[in-house]
């Protein structure tokens, strides 16, 4: 028979294993709140609230100092003819600074190229949303409307002229930044369309450039000492 002593230990035996198992469970919630877990690169986020990236209207804006333009030569580069690799085309730009000059270039690629014998990469139906550049990871973001995606035609070398183009113009012209990522509304996608990946940010590859023009690129790239 049980003495009323004996079940006031069990009763305190009974507390002591409640309390010890709520802050076991309470450390480990704690754990694994406190540590991050890593899946891969994290890519800064977006401001979803700020509008299309769209020229500005002289008419609705009248500021009292006018910014300074600056104006420079500029490297894009496109698909050469039916042949698997980029060949790069020239051009005079002026732009207000980095951002400009990245939102610039991206929409030059989308409008296709004015020599006859390079090719569009981007479908042309495709808008430039959002340009980001992180200069902390010295990253820089770049996010497009579906129809980079719906609209392309989605073998894999089409994929990589596509991607390369994107990121080794944007590179070659500004040369503090390592790395594009390149997001489709808002969001980073695992491919392209069925093969290339672009779940994390791209170096530039001077291997997707047509041979003849290589060399005296990457004299380029070395005088910018970044790549």
């Amino acid at each position: 028979m049980r003495t009323r002593a004996d079940r006031h230990r069990r009763s305190a035996v009974t507390v002591f294993v409640g309390v010890l198992f709520s802050l076991v469970v309470l450390a480990a919630i704690a754990i694994w709140l406190w540590f991050p877990r890593r899946a891969g690169p994290r890519r800064p986020a977006l401001p979803r609230s700020a509008p299309p990236v769209q020229a500005q209207d002289a008419s609705k804006a009248a500021p009292s100092v006018v910014p300074m333009r600056a104006s420079r030569e500029v490297t894009l580069f496109f698909q050469v003819d039916d042949l698997p690799y980029l060949g790069a085309e020239t051009r005079e730009v002026t732009f207000l600074d980095a951002h400009d000059l990245a939102v610039q270039l991206v929409q030059m690629l989308i409008n296709g190229p004015e020599t006859e014998s390079l090719r569009p990469t981007i479908p042309p139906e495709t808008q430039v949303t959002h340009v980001l550049l992180d200069t902390s990871h010295r990253w820089i973001l770049v996010d497009f409307s579906s129809a980079l995606q719906t609209n392309h035609p989605g073998n894999s070398l089409a994929e990589a002229l596509t991607v390369y183009s994107i990121v080794n113009t944007l590179l070659y012209n500004l040369p503090d930044y390592r790395k594009v990522w390149i997001l489709i509304d808002h969001e980073t996608r695992p491919v392209l369309k069925y093969h290339l990946a672009l779940d994390a940010p791209l170096s530039w590859n001077a291997a997707w450039i047509r041979a003849d023009e290589r060399q005296a690129l990457m004299r380029g790239v070395a005088n910018h000492g970044t790549h």
